[in-house]
């Protein structure tokens, strides 16, 4: 090597040397320059006592810093960093990161879980339709979507509130698909230092709609902490309607929710609603007509949560908004488990009766009405229905026939009875006008009197037609709650109603009527012209009670006014109630007619009716033994 070649290469290194010298110092100056802005944009924060990230171009997030980028963006990337921690602390690793959504299902439904808060962000039903689909052959049932749940646990650290919505947890693995047996994943939020996290827990069975859902909280010490409220867990929905009406559907759609000391409640499901429970629910469940999402906790209950429903009346973009926010019992000293289970799917009785053996009593969330109402339903005309359904394996407008012939042939004996009264009233009417001309012009307390004792001697009851007709009113009154509930009548058609558990739109108008609506249904107009005739022949075959006096004479005919009104009332009520309810009423007023002329005709004679009241006219009144006691004081009262 020669005298400049030496040279040359001493330059070269100098040079080098000197480059990585200037640079070094360089770094050491812009890394305090951006510590000092991270510390006047934290102070910043801090003096607003916001709980917000600054505002910047795009998420904030913990990012490993490449030595080899840029020493400004290795700074910028450091400044970052501080900030998230500044806001996140240990769990700045998972902050802002963008979402994903995990696929987890079995043979009956599928769940889309966002890993930014491992909620269920999407539930699908793969056996049910909505009914804007229900003619598409591989279409299927989406309950909610996007912004139509939210699932989230609201907790405390470094002095300021943090919501699991907001951290990255890391799936075990990309997806689950159960095909038979069993299977679970895992949803991890780790803490930056690796000793601390909090996991969720998904594992469903093949052919079920529960699922297990627990969330453990492991090793976070007093990184955690509760809120001003607690440990917050906080449950919203808003999905979208999924059947023909919406009206129909929001009238069915509420919040229930149940307690092992003060059984089922629920919010009202005709407005706006809140109320917080009296006592831990085993169960909160945001019900849509014929679907469900349950919220089930195991061991303790939720602790009294607070619900809240409400909607508005112009905004068809939404079937409801339900709210529930509950508190964990949480210890800072110890690891913290909770063992919940998630119920998506159908509202069918006996699916939900199944469920813990009935312990946890999910079916009451159908409202078969309440009260009398509710036990006909539930335990004589729903399974009556099915069995029809089941055994004979009709269609569900046959099923309705069959159904209304069962009901018919159960309430004849006390429709003979009420035919009866009528019959004995009828036989006796002319003695009853020529009663009330010999006492035209006496007090209407004597008139009164000589009628009731004309009853008593031809053995009359006038109010016998009374107490069948009100015998068979839980029957009439729980059939309005029966078919709007039955999730069997969903998306069936029958004749011209394409589902008869929804309005029978088949002439639409174009233009609505105040009360009636935009459009005709033929089963509530059959349904009020049957009732027009069987009135009109219930009038005929019931005669007027006589002897009443001018009040007995206006009351009647106010009665008949309402009678007559009645059909009208019933056409405006029930034009947009569900097809399947009106074409009950129809065939039971139309069955009722035919029936009263059978009775007439083969059961029961007049004639004879009379001869045997005549009889009992000639026969010596007999006193009954509240009569015969009274006459007894009466005469010691004279012997004194």
């Amino acid at each position: 090597m020669d005298k400049n070649q030496v040279i040359g290469w001493i330059l070269i290194v100098g040079i080098v040397i000197s480059f990585l010298f200037f640079t070094m110092n360089q770094q050491d100056e812009i890394v305090p320059e951006a510590q000092e802005s991270i510390t006047q944009q934290t102070n910043s924060v801090e003096d607003k006592k916001e709980n917000l990230l600054p505002q910047k171009s795009g998420p904030v997030f913990i990012q490993d810093i490449d030595t080899t980028l840029p020493i400004e963006k290795q700074a910028e990337i450091k400044a970052n960093n501080n900030i998230a921690i500044n806001n996140y602390g240990v769990f700045a690793g998972a902050a802002n990161h963008p979402s994903k959504e995990v696929i987890v299902e079995n043979n009956l439904i599928r769940l889309h879980i966002n890993t930014n808060g491992a909620y269920v962000s999407k539930a699908v039903l793969k056996k049910y339709k909505s009914y804007s689909d229900k003619d598409q052959t591989k279409a299927e049932l989406i309950l909610f979507e996007g912004d139509g749940n939210s699932q989230k646990l609201k907790f405390n650290h470094l002095g300021r509130d943090l919501e699991t919505s907001q951290l990255r947890f890391t799936p075990s693995i990309e997806r689950l698909h159960v095909k038979d047996g069993e299977g679970s994943i895992t949803f991890s939020l780790q803490t930056n230092d690796g000793k601390g996290k909090i996991d969720y827990v998904y594992s469903l069975k093949a052919d079920e709609y529960l699922i297990d859902f627990n969330i453990n909280m492991v090793g976070l010490g007093n990184n955690v902490t509760k809120t001003d409220k607690g440990l917050q867990l906080l449950w919203e929905q808003k999905p979208v309607s999924i059947e023909k009406s919406l009206n129909i559907e929001r009238q069915s759609a509420s919040v229930f929710w149940h307690s092992q000391e003060d059984g089922y409640d629920w919010l009202n499901e005709r407005g706006p609603d809140n109320e917080t429970a009296e006592f831990n629910t085993d169960w909160v469940s945001f019900k849509q007509q014929f679907f469900s999402n349950i919220l089930i906790c195991k061991g303790g209950g939720l602790n009294k949560p607070y619900m809240e429903i409400d909607y508005a009346d112009e905004d068809t973009t939404y079937l409801k908004k339900y709210s529930a926010n509950t508190t964990l019992e949480f210890s800072s000293t110890k690891d913290n488990f909770y063992t919940f289970q998630w119920f998506f799917g159908p509202n069918d009785f006996d699916l939900l009766a199944s469920i813990e053996d009935g312990d946890l009593a999910l079916e009451d969330e159908i409202n078969f009405g309440w009260g009398i109402f509710r036990v006909v339903n539930k335990y004589i005309l729903y399974p009556l229905f099915q069995l029809i359904l089941e055994y004979l394996g009709v269609s569900i407008g046959i099923g309705i026939i069959l159904l209304t012939f069962a009901i018919k042939l159960l309430l004849f004996p006390i429709t003979y009875k009420n035919y009866l009264s009528s019959a004995k009233m009828r036989v006796i009417k002319p003695q009853l006008e020529k009663l009330n001309e010999e006492n035209k012009d006496a007090d209407p307390m004597k008139k009164q009197q000589a009628t009731m004792a004309l009853y008593k001697q031809t053995g009359v009851n006038p109010l016998a037609g009374c107490i069948p007709a009100l015998l068979q009113m839980p029957i009439l009154i729980a059939l309005y709650r029966l078919f709007p509930a039955s999730i069997e009548l969903r998306h069936q058609g029958f004749l011209w109603a394409d589902d008869l558990s929804s309005v029978d739109d088949f002439i639409n108008l174009g233009f609505p009527i105040p009360i009636y609506g935009d459009h005709v249904s033929i089963f509530t107009l059959l349904m009020a012209i049957s009732m027009f005739f069987y009135m009109r022949f219930n009038q005929q075959m019931t005669p007027s009670q006589s002897g009443g006096g001018e009040m007995q004479e206006a009351i009647q005919k106010n009665m008949k006014v309402m009678m007559n009104l009645m059909p009208i009332f019933m056409l405006f009520m029930f034009n947009n109630y569900a097809a399947g309810l009106s074409f009950y009423y129809f065939l039971a007023n139309t069955i009722t007619i035919f029936q009263t002329i059978a009775i007439k005709k083969f059961f029961i004679d007049e004639k004879s009716i009379l001869a045997k009241i005549e009889n009992q006219m000639k026969q010596p009144m007999k006193k009954s033994r509240w009569q015969k006691k009274i006459e007894e004081i009466q005469a010691k009262q004279q012997g004194r």
